[in-house]
């Protein structure tokens, strides 16, 4: 890194829960106040250190619109399914397009796949 770049940590306590509940609105306004600092401190990168918070990204750039945002998510996806291949839990012939994944929950069940549908929406948008 050069002398003029620095790298800001920010925690976000909390923020992860919001997505689980599916709270969009409440994600937003604990963000805003987060984003209007970083703009203001001329961040121009964002990497996001939680695999929930990519399903924030429309959030975020409605708030940020030109920040470049970085997940690594395809990644842990990547070490995921090499991980489940080698300890032989998935075939190494699966696709990940053409892979059927059964999701077993512990929690109500209605909700959960309420909210996989609205992610899955927000994913699609970028």
């Amino acid at each position: 890194m050069g002398a003029e770049e620095l790298i800001l940590p920010v925690s976000c306590p909390g923020l992860a829960g919001l997505v689980d509940k599916g709270e969009f609105d409440e994600a937003e306004k604990y963000l805003r106040p987060i984003l209007k600092k970083l703009r203001e401190e001329n961040v121009e990168n964002l990497v996001l250190g939680c695999t929930h918070y990519i399903f924030l990204k429309h959030i975020i750039l409605k708030n940020f619109p030109n920040v470049r945002i970085y997940d690594g998510n395809s990644g842990t996806i990547k070490h995921l399914l090499n991980s489940l291949q080698v300890r032989q839990r998935v075939s190494n012939r699966s696709s990940v397009s053409g892979s059927v994944y059964k999701l077993i929950l512990n929690s109500d069940e209605e909700f959960h796949f309420r909210l996989a549908t609205e992610l899955l929406q927000f994913e699609n948008k970028f």
